[in-house]
């Protein structure tokens, strides 16, 4: 079988580290390998941001953004929601 789309739900949750670089390999060699599609679902927008190609983003089942990470993250509204990094870093700082 060589599937066209492989959806994943929370893939790296809970994983530590090495775990996390094993499965990236894989999931890297089968996209590359196959010209598959991977859609995943995560809450750790730091990996969302590094490796997703594209972002969606759902507020109470609707999508609300629909772009690259990198300018989601940066969109007034999907901060406003989420808070941001520099909130988590300035806490960080102060202590």
């Amino acid at each position: 079988m060589k599937p066209k789309l492989l959806i994943l739900d929370e893939p790296f949750a809970n994983l530590d580290f090495k775990s996390i670089y094993n499965h990236l390999i894989i999931l890297e060699k089968l996209r590359k390998e196959n010209e598959i599609t991977i859609f995943f679902t995560s809450h750790n927008l730091f990996f969302v941001e590094h490796w997703a190609e594209k972002m969606l983003f759902l507020d109470k089942g609707k999508i609300i953004f629909d772009g690259t990470p990198r300018e989601g993250l940066g969109n007034s509204n999907i901060k406003q929601l989420l808070g941001s990094y520099d909130d988590i870093l300035s806490v960080i700082k102060e202590t």
